[in-house]
């Protein structure tokens, strides 16, 4: 088990096949002695700026392994970059998070993936 990672099969789940993952972002310390431009992307990620924060990923039931390993301690750090710099271009009309889509991004095989203009960096 990990305490800032959850499930929630709620009423919604029972209807449409999704479920809800939520992760916290427990208050980050700010950088000492780095410069942000030093650092890998992946290092900035959750976003600093959203200390005390539970995100929230409405999953398909299938995806829902994907995600957690994603978001969870033992993923790849690169795995959460879709998750938190594209939340909401791939979160659908009826709120439910595009894991696969995230998967083709951290892979590199989704060409529409455009980084953000300033650094390269989704969440800029």
């Amino acid at each position: 088990m990990a305490p800032d990672l959850i499930t929630i099969a709620d009423a919604r789940s029972a209807q449409d096949g999704t479920i809800l993952i939520q992760v916290y972002q427990a208050e980050v310390p700010p950088y000492e002695d780095e410069r942000e431009e030093d650092l890998p992307l992946t290092a900035k990620l959750p976003p600093r700026d959203k200390s005390n924060t539970w995100w929230s990923y409405r999953v398909d039931f299938q995806d829902a392994p994907c995600a957690l390993l994603d978001l969870g301690e033992f993923g790849i750090p690169e795995a959460a970059v879709p998750y938190y710099g594209y939340k909401d271009r791939l979160t659908d009309e009826r709120g439910v998070f595009n894991v696969a889509k995230a998967k083709r991004i951290t892979l590199g095989e989704d060409p529409e993936a455009v980084l953000g203009e300033d650094s390269g960096n989704p969440l800029a």
